[in-house]
């Protein structure tokens, strides 16, 4: 459940959200095309992406999906440290990310 309110209609829920803020969606683009032009593995790209999005709660980002990583490996995302899952580099990247998100200081 979203914690604002998302205009009624038909399309996907985060289509519906950015109506409410179209600046976003140029940020967005931009972070898509630095992702596609990126060297990391894809994998990893979503590993840290699930990682970060459980951290900071959001549901959408959760919910989405691709088929960068398998649902096993995202669904385990947040025992990496203990799951044969992952590579000790994969390990190390979701770890950073983690603590990056929990604190950058």
């Amino acid at each position: 459940m979203p914690r604002i309110d998302i205009p009624a209609g038909d399309g996907p829920e985060a289509t519906r959200a950015f109506s409410l803020a179209p600046h976003f969606v140029e940020a967005i683009n931009a972070k898509e095309k630095a992702v596609w032009a990126s060297p990391m593995p894809r994998r990893l790209h979503e590993l840290v992406r699930m990682r970060v999005a459980e951290i900071n709660q959001c549901v959408l980002c959760m919910q989405w999906r691709n088929d960068w990583a398998d649902d096993d490996s995202l669904a385990a995302v947040s025992q990496y440290a203990t799951s044969d899952l992952f590579s000790d580099a994969e390990k190390v990247a979701i770890e950073y990310a983690e603590r990056f998100s929990t604190d950058s200081a």
